[in-house]
């Protein structure tokens, strides 16, 4: 996955119960990290070679923040994944399709039931 060279398409349900589609990416890293005990970002980050180990996290993320990564939104890769993990196999009611363009996104952090990509500029987004 090349961020720089390619696009990406992910797709969200509001039936997924976050207050907004789209949030501030330090906020929601630091909620994701702290508050729920999310250890993805960081193994993610050493994973792709971003980060050499998990305490450059927040520096990481405070630099990305500078360059204009300001927002995130969880996305799943695909309307199956998003119906196989949330919906039990079950249609959403209302599915956004978000687009990204080459070297407006970031992978933050990757799970079994979606990705947290962080962008900056504006999405393409499309009510499905």
């Amino acid at each position: 996955m090349n961020e720089a060279r390619e696009s990406y398409r992910g797709y969200r349900s509001p039936a997924l119960g976050s207050m907004s589609p789209e949030t501030d990416l330090l906020k929601v890293c630091a909620f994701e990290m702290q508050e729920l005990g999310n250890k993805d970002i960081p193994d993610t980050l050493v994973r792709r070679g971003l980060i050499s180990r998990p305490e450059a996290t927040k520096p990481y993320l405070n630099r990305l923040y500078r360059e204009g990564y300001r927002r995130c939104v969880w996305l799943c890769d695909s309307v199956k994944q998003l119906r196989d993990c949330y919906f039990e196999g079950a249609a959403p009611e209302d599915l956004t399709l978000w687009q990204f363009r080459p070297g407006q996104w970031k992978v933050i952090s990757v799970m079994p039931d979606g990705k947290l990509i962080a962008y900056r500029g504006e999405a393409i987004t499309e009510e499905l």
